[in-house]
């Protein structure tokens, strides 16, 4: 599809600064698989619309990719003794909006959690 052909240019230069930034990796893999699971050929609907608007918010701000890659550093460092320790009366958003069965998965944000 021509229209997401410069979006991959911009995710190829992304690729070439990772050595700057080497667990950016992860997020540019993340967005290489999302551009790879759209369609060839027609126009973008739906969800796959709302893919690509979360991969062109994410590699429009670097500060939005930091925090992926924050995030995803701040996993690793939670000791599981403190985290059974946490209170279960709060609720978290991923738990109630479950995903619908059957359909693609954005490894993106989608724009509602850009707010």
């Amino acid at each position: 599809m021509s229209a997401v052909n410069p979006i991959r240019r911009i995710h190829e230069k992304a690729r070439g600064l990772v050595f700057l930034e080497p667990g950016l990796a992860d997020v540019l893999d993340a967005i290489e698989a999302e551009l790879d699971a759209l369609p060839s050929e027609g126009p973008l609907k739906g969800p796959d619309f709302f893919a690509l608007v979360g991969i062109l918010n994410t590699l429009a701000s670097l500060d939005g990719i930091n925090l992926h890659v924050e995030d995803g550093q701040e996993k690793e460092e939670i000791d599981p003794v403190q985290e059974e320790q946490e209170s279960p009366s709060t609720v978290d958003v991923e738990d109630v909006f479950q995903p619908i069965t059957g359909q693609r998965q954005a490894a993106v944000a989608p724009p509602v959690a850009w707010f």
